[in-house]
């Protein structure tokens, strides 16, 4: 609750507390075995399922085209990126913060809640969506509707904003900034009259997915926006804007569909460029439009054929499974990220990555020197091929290449603190201590790093300033044996004669 949801690497402006807590319980429960992992994300995808079923009986109990909306939902093919993918459980934890809240709002079935009951429900969405993910935001307009419903908007209203100033306060107190920034956009450069059209072509490639689901990219845009006029995105944009007029005209018709729609058009907004994001478009930014969308799609999906619609969603299984697919192994999501787009160094080096884990170094080390010739800037192939090349060739025939690694990347604190344990063990501890320092400075939460600075002071004879050093490493990681192997030395050179 205190730290960069990046921390542990290097901050980037996320605060994600619940889903940090939810990595650190599965670690506790399954430690390295990845099945655990997943089973924990469909888990938290299938409670959101069942809370927003839940939500829509309280709004509309004999309803059965919000359940079919919900079902539409639930197995969407788009949604691989958000429940196969261990770190997109974000979107889930956000929406099942955000239902709590929501159901706590409405109180009992067949009661009026109360003034309090909606005030503290109507904070408390927001406030727990944020503590999964920065979207969470999007439940203080859910939870207005809901305080409309129950003919007290007013004090819902006062009850949104409370959550959202308590998420900002708590988000400050812990990065000291109340408002999420994004670090290298890739839209940051352009101006907002360009950064939206961009944005809102990009969804254009979003709804794309959301009607034919198949062939998704992992991580990637769903539309080739260098190829289409910007005019395309200012005509989505005013699509979007006369389809919230036709919201607000068929309110009286249907609450609960016009309600629906204008979720959904708010929901893209945080994902629209209005604020250079990190990413233009990934699929995971459906999850809540999709959620949002469950009455209205639901709607539409009624009046399908009964046996049409049964096919659909016999398809719809399939389409998941293989969507899926590329969260099964880091090998197996690189490849298919560049099967949808050109070659790139990031790519190779993240296959030459995965090789190493299939323990093979002759690959690896191949697929590094792709990623080298692709990008000679760019530093963390040379990151792998340096380490690689420690292992299999010794110390001082991995120097050079990692000296590289940190010309190219100045920035990169694996570049530094590697270069630094190789210096130590060709014994120049000083020198090394001036890249730990640099390697500290850019990820102050690396344990290993503060392990490794603590080892350069050792060798230097400064054992006072190396255990101090080692304490903020274990403070950092926790223990474990390179750091209780270090402690010991410490203190048998504490003990011994001068």
């Amino acid at each position: 609750f205190a730290q960069d949801y990046w921390h542990h690497l290097s901050d980037a402006g996320h605060y994600r507390p619940l889903a940090t807590l939810s990595l650190r319980w599965d670690r506790f429960l399954w430690a390295d075995n990845p099945m655990g992992f997943h089973a924990t994300s469909l888990a938290l995808h299938l409670i959101v399922v069942l809370l927003g079923g839940l939500l829509l009986h309280r709004l509309q109990p004999k309803s059965p085209a919000c359940f079919l909306g919900l079902i539409f939902f639930a197995c969407h093919p788009a949604l691989g990126d958000s429940v196969a993918w261990i770190s997109g459980r974000t979107s889930s934890l956000c929406a099942l913060g955000g239902l709590l809240g929501s159901l706590w709002l409405l109180g009992k079935p067949g009661s009026s809640p109360s003034q309090q009951r909606v005030l503290w429900g109507a904070a408390l969405a927001p406030f727990l969506a944020c503590l999964g993910k920065e979207d969470g935001v999007l439940f203080a307009p859910l939870a207005v509707f809901l305080g409309l419903w129950c003919g007290r908007g007013r004090v819902a209203w006062a009850g949104a904003l409370l959550g959202i100033a308590g998420a900002a306060a708590l988000r400050a107190w812990a990065l000291g900034a109340p408002m999420p920034k994004a670090h290298g956009a890739p839209l940051g450069h352009l101006s907002l009259l360009e950064r939206v059209p961009q944005g809102a072509l990009a969804w254009l490639g979003g709804l794309k997915l959301v009607v034919l689901p198949w062939q998704i990219s992992p991580g990637q845009e769903a539309l080739d926006r260098a190829s289409m006029s910007p005019w395309i995105g200012v005509l989505v944009l005013l699509a979007g804007l006369a389809l919230g007029i036709f919201a607000l005209t068929m309110r009286k018709r249907s609450s609960l569909l016009a309600g629906s729609l204008l979720l959904v058009l708010v929901s893209i907004l945080p994902t629209l460029e209005i604020v250079p994001a990190g990413e233009v478009f990934a699929p995971r930014y459906l999850y809540l439009p999709l959620l949002f969308a469950a009455p209205l799609s639901g709607a539409l999906l009624y009046r399908i054929p009964r046996a049409f619609l049964l096919a659909l969603l016999l398809v719809w299984i399939p389409l998941g499974w293989q969507a899926s697919q590329p969260y099964t192994s880091r090998a197996a999501y690189w490849t298919t990220r560049m099967e949808y787009g050109e070659e790139t160094s990031m790519g190779w080096n993240a296959l030459g990555n995965a090789r190493l884990e299939a323990k093979d170094p002759t690959g690896a080390r191949g697929a590094f020197d792709r990623a080298i010739k692709l990008d000679p800037h760019y530093s963390r192939p040379w990151v792998n091929l340096g380490t690689l090349t420690w292992s299999e060739d010794g110390p001082a025939a991995a120097r050079p290449i990692l000296e590289r690694a940190c010309l190219e990347g100045p920035q990169n604190p694996v570049a530094h603190g590697n270069l630094g344990a190789v210096l130590l063990s060709l014994g120049e501890p000083i020198e090394a201590e001036g890249h730990y320092l640099q390697a500290i400075e850019l990820a102050p939460g690396r344990g290993a790093l503060w392990r490794g600075l603590a080892r350069a002071l050792l060798d230097q004879g400064r054992r006072k300033e190396a255990r101090l050093a080692l304490e903020k490493g274990i403070q950092q990681m926790g223990q474990d044996p390179a750091s209780e192997r270090l402690r010991l030395k410490i203190q048998e050179d504490e003990l011994s004669p001068p």
